[in-house]
Parts: structure tokens; C-alpha cells; sequence
């Protein structure tokens, strides 16, 4: 079961924002919560954004194109706003409130939730890691292909291991993890 809070309305809560047409970008935020209503296993919750972590390229180059959930009901539809129109982070903050704000209202999963920033970097940094040892597996099986045959190709797991401790090696060695422990669990 997953672990989760329970927010209210009025509560400050941080987010990470995802989409049904790239549910791995996750984007920060933090928020406000306008609304709430459960499903069959977590709370969902309506938020009002009011800061973004990202940076303006980021923002520009994955918000306006992700589709998300505005209502409980409704399909997932793209950001309604145009990337063209905004110079900064601050003015897309600032496009999210007055008087017509409740159009910008997304809905989050309780589960990519927390009360605090550090909290939200806890969950951010875990799911990450989760992607990126995807990838990884991934790049040693399609490298590892015996008909493959190309600048990117390997011929043993060994060989992965070694490149790739090349690569990231030193921040194992930093925060004192096993890197054949992770290495291996690929």
C-alpha cells in the first residue's frame, strides 16, 4: 500500500506534475490545493500552481506539449497556453493566476504529493533513479546485440560495467554506495 498525506483545501503542497503522452518527464511545482476527491485507491487532488523548479528551455520544451487531466472526469488535454508568448518562468507563473485561473487547475495523483520541497526532492530523486536504471538496462541490451554492429557496441556485460562505471563511477564513490552492487542489478 502505498504511503501517502492527506491534504486539504487551502493547504501548500509541492508536485510533481506528469502527463498521459510522457508520463517519465516530471515536472516540480509547487501548489496550492483547490480541490480534492478519491478514487479507488489514493486522493486526487486539483491544484493551483504557483511555482515551477524547472528552467524557462524545459518548461518550453515539455510543458506545453504534455497533456494533463483539468477535471476528475474530463480527458487529458495540452497546456493552454503557447510557449512563444513567454520570456520567462516568472511570466508563465504569472499567466496561471487571476481572474480566469481556475482553467489552469491540473489534477495530481496524491502519490506524487509531498508537504515540503525536500520532500518533493526525496520522491524526485527516487523516481529518477528508477528511469534512469531503465535506460541504462535498456542501452546495455540493445549495445550487448550480436547483430548490432556500430560505434556504440559492446560484446560483454563486463565491458558495459567498465564504461559505465567510467562514466558515473566517481558518484558512487562520493556517497559511498556499491557501484557492482547497482552495476549488477541491472
Amino acid at each position: 500500500m502505498h504511503k501517502y498525506r492527506i491534504y486539504i483545501k487551502g493547504d501548500q503542497i509541492h508536485a510533481l506534475l506528469s502527463s498521459y503522452n510522457h508520463p517519465n518527464t516530471l515536472i516540480p511545482v509547487k501548489a496550492i490545493v483547490k480541490d480534492m476527491k478519491w478514487d479507488a485507491s489514493n486522493p486526487k487532488y486539483k491544484i493551483k500552481i504557483l511555482k515551477f523548479y524547472d528552467s524557462l528551455q524545459f518548461l518550453k520544451k515539455y510543458l506545453f506539449n504534455m497533456n494533463f487531466h483539468y477535471d476528475y472526469t474530463n480527458k487529458a488535454r495540452k497546456f493552454r497556453l503557447k510557449d512563444s508568448d513567454f520570456e520567462s518562468v516568472k511570466e508563465i507563473e504569472d499567466a496561471l493566476k487571476g481572474p480566469d485561473e481556475q482553467r489552469f487547475y491540473l489534477v495530481v495523483e496524491s502519490v506524487m504529493c509531498s508537504r515540503t520541497k525536500i520532500d518533493l526532492k526525496i520522491l524526485f530523486k527516487k523516481i529518477h533513479r528508477f528511469l534512469i536504471s531503465i535506460k541504462l538496462k535498456e542501452i546495455r541490451e540493445i549495445s550487448l546485440r550480436p547483430f548490432y554492429d556500430d560505434e556504440f557496441r559492446l560484446y560483454t556485460k563486463k565491458e558495459f560495467k567498465k564504461r559505465l562505471y567510467h562514466y558515473i563511477g566517481d558518484n558512487f564513490e562520493k556517497t559511498g554506495e556499491d557501484f557492482n552492487r547497482y552495476a549488477d542489478g541491472l
